[in-house]
């Protein structure tokens, strides 16, 4: 059992990375304090992964956006948009069966691939 096993389904704990790269043009900025950098003090934005140990025994992985920022009159905007949870069988690092009950991704999942 790996670190990520261990600690994915403690509620005590939140695996936190920052956003790499702020190349998107997604105008929140320009429309949330007009592009006065020094207002907010640097950007943060950064993604949270959480787990879930189910009472099934499966284990639920979710992954959420996070940003702050400020306006002209110093109140704190916070965007957090959310998404559903994904149950992962198997721990990504070392491979281990983590969840008692094995789901098939396929037919549990409606994905999309758009391959343009």
């Amino acid at each position: 059992m790996c670190t990520f096993c261990e600690n994915i389904t403690n509620k005590e704990k939140q695996i936190t990375w920052n956003v790499r790269s702020i190349m998107a043009d997604d105008n929140i900025c320009e429309f949330v304090n007009d592009k006065q950098c020094s207002i907010c003090g640097g950007c943060k934005m950064f993604f949270t992964m959480y787990g879930y140990d189910f009472d099934d025994g499966s284990i639920k992985v979710g992954i959420d956006y996070n940003q702050y920022l400020k306006s002209p009159k110093g109140e704190e905007v916070i965007i957090r948009p959310f998404s559903e949870t994904v149950q992962f069988n198997y721990c990504p690092f070392c491979g281990k069966q983590i969840s008692k009950t094995i789901k098939d991704f396929d037919k549990n999942y409606a994905i999309e691939i758009d391959d343009k």
